[in-house]
C-alpha cells in the first residue's frame, strides 16, 4: 500500500448495464464471454452485451419448454439431495469471534462466532465517534492476527484472505494518517508493514460518486447497477490473489446509495441486494458498510439503543449489525442484531488511543473508570439527600401553618398528612420530625386525642 496506491481514483468502467432491472439477478447471470473480456447478460427477454441493451420478442411456448428460462430463480432451482438431512454442514466460517465460548475462556480463535464470513453488515455510530479508524483497525487485525479493538480473535479462515477498503469520504492524506497511528498503537514489525501493503487495498475516495445504483432504462425510471459498481466488481475479480477476498468495507452508506435509499424501502432493498452481489466475488468475503445513526436514537446504559438512519429496510436487509456509542470519554461496542451468532448482551467498553486508535481499556484504566462511576454514584446520592431535605424543611413549614389553620380538631396522624403538599413520603417524614422536635404535640387520649401546634412551636 504505497502512497501512489492510495492516490489512485478508481478507472471509469468501460462497462456498464443497461436493460436489466434486477441487481442480483445481473449478478448471477453476468459472466465473462470466452477470450474476450467483454460483460454478456442474459436475461429471457433482455441481452446485454458491454452495455448494449437489446430485447428481443417473447418466445413462443414450446421454446420455453425446450429451454428453461435463465435468471435467478432458475439458477436455484435444484432439488435437495439425502445428505442434506445425514451429513453435517461445512462448518461456518467467521471473519470474527469473541474470545470467549459460552462465557469462557478458550483457546484462541475458537471463541464464539462474531462476524461471519460470506454475509453482510453495518456498523452504525454517529459521526465522528470512530467508524473509519474501526474499519482500518480491522483491516490491520485481519493481516496480522491481531485482536480487533485489542477484543475480538480474527477467524483462522481469514487471516489468508486479502482486503479491500473504499473509503469515500477520506482523502489519500487522511488515510495515510490514520494509518500510521495504527500502526504505532499496534507497535507493527516491518514484517508486518510489509504483509499489510502487499494484502490491503485501501481506496480513498472523498469527493467522488461512487452510488451502487444507477436510474436507466427506456424511461430513465429503472434502478440498474452503476458504471462503479461494475467496475469494483471487475476489479475485485481480476485482484483477488490465490487466497480470494475475506473482507469488503464501504464507508459510509450514504455514498454508495442511490439518493433515496434511506426514504424508500423498496431502494434500499436493491441497495442491499447491491451490497449483496460483492459476496460472489473470489473469497465470499463478508461485506462491510460503515453507517451513520439515527438522530431520533437515544443513547442509554452503554450505547443501547443506538438506530440505524434510515428506513427499515436497511437494518432489515443486512444480516448483522453492530453499533458503536459514545458516551463520555468511552465507546461503547455492542452486536445489535445478528441472524447468525449469539446475542450479544454487553456491551464492550473501549477508550480512545492517540491518533483515535480503539481499544479495550487496560487495568490502570479500568481502575480509573471503576473510580470515576463509584465518584459519580456519591455525587448524585449526596445531591439527591440535598433534594429530599429541602422538600422536607419546606413541607414542615407548609405542615405547620396548615396545623395552625385548621378549623376542626385534627385527630390522627393521616389527617395532618392529608394537610401537606408533594409526595407522600415527604409529607410522613415532615410529620415525623415535627412529632419528634415536639413542635406538633398530641393531647388528651383515646378518642379525645387531637394534635396541635405546640407553644414551643409557636413562639
Amino acid at each position: 500500500m504505497s502512497p501512489e496506491h492510495f492516490a489512485d481514483e478508481p478507472d471509469e468502467s468501460i462497462l456498464a448495464l443497461a436493460g436489466v432491472g434486477d441487481v442480483e439477478r445481473e449478478a448471477i447471470a453476468g459472466e465473462l464471454a470466452p477470450d474476450s473480456g467483454e460483460i454478456v447478460i442474459e436475461i429471457t427477454g433482455v441481452s446485454a452485451k458491454n452495455g448494449a441493451a437489446s430485447r428481443e420478442a417473447a418466445p413462443e411456448a414450446s421454446e420455453l419448454a425446450a429451454e428453461p428460462p435463465t435468471g435467478a430463480i432458475a439458477s436455484a432451482w435444484v432439488h435437495l439431495d439425502v445428505e442434506t438431512f445425514t451429513e453435517p454442514p461445512p462448518p461456518r466460517r467467521w471473519l470474527l469471534r469473541h474470545p470467549t465460548r459460552d462465557g469462557q475462556p478458550c483457546a484462541p480463535a475458537t471463541g464464539d462466532g462474531l462476524l461471519p464470513l460470506g454475509k453482510t453488515g453495518l456498523l452504525v455510530s454517529d459521526g465522528g465517534v470512530g467508524k473509519t479508524n474501526a474499519l482500518l483497525q480491522l483491516a490491520v487485525s485481519i493481516i496480522t492476527g491481531r485482536k480487533w479493538l485489542d477484543h475480538f480473535e480474527i477467524g483462522h479462515e481469514a487471516r489468508k484472505g486479502r482486503v479491500l477498503l473504499a473509503l469515500a469520504e477520506e482523502d489519500s492524506e487522511e488515510v495515510r494518517r490514520r494509518l500510521f497511528e495504527i500502526a504505532r498503537a499496534y507497535k507493527l514489525t516491518p514484517d508486518e508493514c510489509a504483509r499489510v501493503v502487499a494484502r490491503i487495498v485501501v481506496l480513498p475516495l472523498a469527493g467522488k460518486d461512487v452510488s451502487m445504483l444507477a436510474y436507466g432504462g427506456r424511461d430513465g425510471r429503472l434502478l440498474l447497477a452503476s458504471d462503479e459498481l461494475v467496475a469494483l466488481r471487475e476489479r475485485l475479480i481480476a485482484n483477488a490473489g490465490e487466497e480470494g477476498w475475506c473482507l469488503i468495507g464501504l464507508d459510509p452508506f450514504a455514498r454508495w446509495a442511490p439518493g433515496d435509499a434511506e426514504r424508500d424501502n423498496s431502494i434500499a432493498t436493491r441497495t442491499v441486494e447491491a451490497f449483496e452481489s460483492l459476496l460472489v466475488v473470489p473469497g465470499n468475503p463478508a461485506v462491510l458498510v460503515a453507517h451513520h445513526a439515527s438522530a431520533d436514537g437515544v443513547i442509554g446504559k452503554d450505547g443501547a439503543p443506538l438506530k440505524a438512519r434510515g428506513v427499515t429496510g436497511i437494518r432489515n436487509g443486512f444480516r448483522w449489525e453492530a453499533t458503536l456509542a459514545a458516551m463520555g470519554p468511552d465507546v461503547y461496542f455492542r452486536q445489535s442484531k445478528s441472524n447468525y451468532s449469539r446475542p450479544m448482551n454487553d456491551a464492550v467498553r473501549l477508550v480512545r488511543g492517540p491518533g483515535g486508535v480503539l481499544r479495550v481499556p487496560n487495568e490502570h484504566e479500568q481502575q480509573e473508570h471503576a473510580a470515576r462511576l463509584e465518584e459519580q454514584k456519591t455525587s448524585k446520592t449526596a445531591a439527591r439527600d440535598a433534594s429530599h431535605e429541602a422538600r422536607v424543611l419546606a413541607t414542615m413549614d407548609g405542615m405547620l401553618a396548615a396545623v395552625r389553620a385548621a378549623t376542626s380538631p385534627l385527630t390522627s396522624r393521616a389527617q395532618i398528612v392529608g394537610l401537606g403538599k408533594g409526595a407522600k413520603d415527604i409529607r410522613e417524614d415532615a410529620l415525623a420530625r415535627l412529632l419528634a422536635g415536639g413542635r406538633i404535640v398530641s393531647q388528651g387520649e383515646g378518642r379525645e386525642r387531637v394534635y396541635v401546634v405546640s407553644e414551643f412551636a409557636a413562639t
